[in-house]
């Protein structure tokens, strides 16, 4: 790849293609070289560098510039000693060298000015003004010499600043490597180095894009420059009138001066002779003095301009199918031209299409039947020779009140960012003007217009807020022609925005513990997009929280069973909607199952029929709050009948109805929820 030095100075950052290579810079450098490199297809390598700043070019100018080649590959194998060529320390040619070349060479004579003329007659007033234009005509002198050097390869080995390694074998790889000769005391001044081979060769690219615009006595030769502007620095024109024997019309290479980066054609202006065919050609030319191969040939013949111009007098529009157009010509203009052209497009900057030719020269009117749309029409003065000249453009609009069909396939999505992009199918009626876009945060409510004009294309962008109360967003779309006739409402398209909402959070409304069992009760969520609830457990506290249970829509409690005795056990309850958006954690539920569940029975329980007393045995009080008596009578179930006193071990008067089975139950209630099993007592009367 091949760049003018003072392009490449900013630029250069990796080894570039088909055999030319830039090496990498640090950008940091205050002064520093560049080196760029080519291989010719005898095998031949050409080197050309520069350097960055003003300051470091005349120092170098003044102790030159050292070059050596290490030999990095053969045969494919990397050398694990490279060996070492001195190419030679390169300066200007002395002044009166340069006589030889500056006389046929422009670009040789502006580096010989840059590098020995007195003055770039840079003008001051002394003092301050003087130091700043000595400035300028330094940084004068050194672009100058850079841009002619970059021009012409013969001047720029001539000034120091190129070589061509002739002494190449085709299965190496050399690294040139050039460095300063300006002491370091003086200025450190950056080295570099370029790494190519024989085999690196490739050819240069044909120029692309030629075309020529043929006006009055002149053609105006433009290509594409842009594309190829890293291989030539410069391009030549040729020109031929038979297409085959072509000479150069620009004897120096022409660059493209321009400080902007910008993909315009580059143009070259030739003055010919109207009537006449001539062809062009072009090639590029590149820092090393290459040219390149040929572009496609192109042809064509300038035309005089017709001093007449038709001018549209009249239209009218015959039972909205049958157009009438009559203009002006003058008479005098006849012999000039073949005839008239009726010609139609749908817009007025757009392309004309003929639909009536062969008009006579001598005619000033035209009908033209099956007028459907809005169409501009123009009328053409065909030149014989000289160029056309074209009427201005009339607009003819038919009655038109039947309106588009409604657009159809309406579909849409909304991103992540609320991004939405809908889509439908085009409308075909050829006097579309465009398509309108309505939107509704519900699908009850009026709709509100998005588009201020009708939009060509059949797809839209809206940007709505995810963060919003409402799930759901609805688009309609019409279709309009260029009467403003509009179509009937598309479908209402229904889309579901992402959901970022958290939905609210549950809470417990209560607990019970009954042995070794947890009864948890709780409020659902109140938000109407909620999936499922889901109940959480740990245990003393912990970090690990595990389901336990999903409940259902209508689901508000749960009985955790056969739980640990004496434990303490965490609960915490979640809401999920369907967007996967999970509640925020309320604090947790925290409870303490009892120590023990079933202690041993009170032995000795006993009736005393004579007595008419049940009493039982004793038994330790501590921690007992109560005892509790239950009866059944004939297997019904049992009913507590009294709570009893710690330390009491009797119960008197109990009477008996014969023929009733009595069954007693007696146990005793610890002050930490706890109890013992049941003493029964069965009596069966005759």
């Amino acid at each position: 790849m091949i760049k003018t030095i003072s392009t490449l100075i900013l630029l250069l950052t990796t080894i570039l293609s088909f055999g030319q290579r830039v090496e990498p810079q640090k950008q940091e450098a205050k002064y520093r070289l560049v080196i760029m490199s080519s291989v010719k297809q005898n095998g031949d390598i050409q080197l050309r560098w520069g350097v960055n700043k003003s300051r470091a070019w005349r120092k170098l100018n003044q102790y030159g510039y050292q070059i050596t080649r290490h030999t990095i590959l053969r045969d494919s194998k990397i050398l694990d000693n490279p060996d070492i060529k001195n190419i030679g320390t390169f300066l200007a040619k002395p002044m009166a060298e340069w006589e030889q070349i500056v006389n046929t060479n422009d670009y040789a004579a502006v580096i010989a000015q840059s590098l020995y003329g007195e003055s770039f007659e840079v003008e001051g007033q002394g003092g301050l003004e003087t130091i700043v234009n000595m400035s300028q005509e330094q940084e004068d002198r050194f672009n100058w010499a850079l841009y002619a050097a970059d021009q012409d390869y013969d001047a720029a080995v001539f000034a120091g600043l190129g070589y061509t390694d002739t002494d190449i074998k085709k299965n190496e790889k050399y690294l040139y490597k050039i460095v300063s000769m300006v002491p370091k005391h003086i200025l450190d001044i950056e080295a570099t180095a370029t790494y190519i081979g024989f085999v690196d060769y490739q050819g240069l690219p044909k120029p692309l894009d030629l075309f020529g615009h043929y006006d009055d006595n002149k053609v105006t030769i433009s290509w594409n420059y842009h594309t190829l502007k890293d291989y030539y620095s410069g391009y030549f024109v040729e020109r031929s009138e038979d297409g085959i024997s072509f000479s150069r019309l620009n004897q120096l290479p022409m660059p493209k001066i321009s400080k902007k980066e910008n993909k315009r054609p580059q143009y070259y202006i030739d003055s010919i002779v109207n009537n006449k065919k001539y062809y062009y050609r072009i090639n590029g030319y590149n820092l090393f003095g290459n040219t390149g191969p040929y572009s496609d040939t192109i042809q064509g013949i300038a035309k005089g301009k017709l001093a007449y111009r038709p001018r549209i007098v009249h239209k009218e529009l015959i039972d909205n199918t049958e157009l009438l157009l009559k203009w002006d010509f003058p008479k005098e203009g006849n012999k000039y031209i073949s005839g008239f052209e009726l010609k139609q497009s749908s817009k007025i900057n757009g392309y004309y299409k003929t639909i009536v030719a062969g008009i006579d020269a001598k005619k000033r009117e035209v009908s033209y039947k099956n007028i459907k749309d809005t169409y501009y029409y123009t009328i053409t003065a065909k030149g014989k020779t000289t160029h056309d000249k074209i009427s201005t453009p009339i607009l003819l609009q038919p009655n038109d009140t039947i309106p588009p069909k409604a657009p159809a396939e309406l579909v849409g999505d909304i991103d992540s960012l609320g991004i939405v992009t809908l889509k439908w199918k085009a409308n075909t009626e050829k006097d579309l003007l465009g398509y309108r876009v309505y939107r509704g945060d519900r699908k009850q409510d009026e709709f509100y217009r998005l588009t201020g004009e009708a939009i060509t294309a059949n797809v839209f962008y809206d940007s709505i807020s995810v963060k919003t109360l409402t799930s759901k967003i609805y688009y309609r779309v019409t279709a309009e022609d260029k009467r403003y006739n509009a179509s009937e409402y598309s479908i209402t398209l229904e889309l579901k925005k992402p959901d970022y909402i958290k939905p609210n959070s549950p809470v417990f409304a209560g607990f019970k513990v009954k042995g070794n069992t947890v009864e948890i009760n709780w409020v659902n969520s109140t938000s109407d997009d909620v999936e499922k609830h889901e109940l959480y457990r740990n245990i003393k506290n912990s970090d690990d929280w595990q389901v336990i249970f999903t409940s259902s829509e209508l689901e508000t409690n749960y009985t955790d069973k056969n739980l640990e005795p004496g434990s303490h056990y965490y609960y915490n309850i979640v809401a999920t909607d369907y967007s996967l958006n999970e509640s925020e954690i309320v604090k947790p539920l925290h409870i303490k199952t009892t120590k023990s569940v079933i202690k041993p029975k009170i032995k000795g329980f006993s009736y005393d029929e004579v007595a008419s007393t049940i009493s039982w045995g004793k038994y330790d009080i501590e921690g007992i709050i109560e005892l509790e008596l239950y009866l059944s009578l004939n297997d019904q179930p049992a009913k507590l009948i009294r709570k009893i006193g710690v330390g009491n071990d009797t119960i008197g008067d109990i009477k008996v109805v014969t023929g009733t089975k009595y069954e007693y139950m007696l146990r005793a209630i610890y002050n930490d929820g706890s109890m013992t099993k049941m003493s029964v007592l069965t009596l069966h009367t005759p």
